[in-house]
């Protein structure tokens, strides 16, 4: 019972809990915008303040295993577009046909 009661500080944390919170909420707000039919659009720019946002919690709760998790999803999907990006222009037809999806892992 002793090792559960030890909790690690991290200094700081107040303002990274305000920023985590902040971005919750505003991945909500566009995701309730983002519905069908889509009124807002996400780009690259945001995409990618999004993902820097959460590495860099990550790397300071100190939970940098967590990215390969949840950054693996991604990679999964990037490979699995430039697979048909790179068949189709190679052999002219795509791996997966139109409205199928990769076989899961």
């Amino acid at each position: 019972m002793g090792q559960l009661s030890r909790n690690q500080y991290i200094p700081r944390i107040g303002e990274l809990t305000s920023l985590a919170v902040r971005w919750v909420g505003a991945s909500l707000g566009f995701l309730w915008y983002n519905a069908h039919p889509a009124e807002v659009f996400m780009g690259d720019v945001g995409s990618l303040a999004l993902g820097g946002t959460l590495g860099t919690i990550a790397v300071i709760i100190k939970q940098e295993v967590l990215l390969l998790f949840v950054g693996g999803i991604f990679v999964i999907e990037a490979l699995s577009v430039i697979l048909q990006v790179g068949s189709f222009k190679l052999r002219g037809k795509p791996i997966f046909p139109h409205g199928a999806h990769p076989p899961p892992f």
